[in-house]
């Protein structure tokens, strides 16, 4: 019987990853607006800055999957 700790987790879809992503920029952003101590502050404002980075990046990956299919789909209809 294999662990199950083991097991690798689904995949989450766009839409999971953007909602997770959009709950912990509201969490940072409460963390930087409080009265927290300047080290937390700095980290919250530095994981904004990744999250930040992460989600232009899925974005661009998104555009670049859709033109490619778009692409592909185009040829298709060429080649039928």
């Amino acid at each position: 019987m294999a662990d199950s700790r083991s097991r690798k987790r689904k995949a989450y879809t766009v839409e999971q990853v953007l909602l997770i992503g959009s709950h912990a920029l509201q969490e940072m952003e409460r963390i930087l607006l409080s009265d927290a101590d300047n080290n937390e502050k700095i980290r919250s404002a530095n994981a904004i800055s990744t999250l930040i980075n992460s989600y232009r990046r899925l974005v661009e990956t998104g555009e670049i999957i859709e033109r490619i299919e778009a692409l592909e789909n185009r040829q298709l209809k060429k080649v039928s």
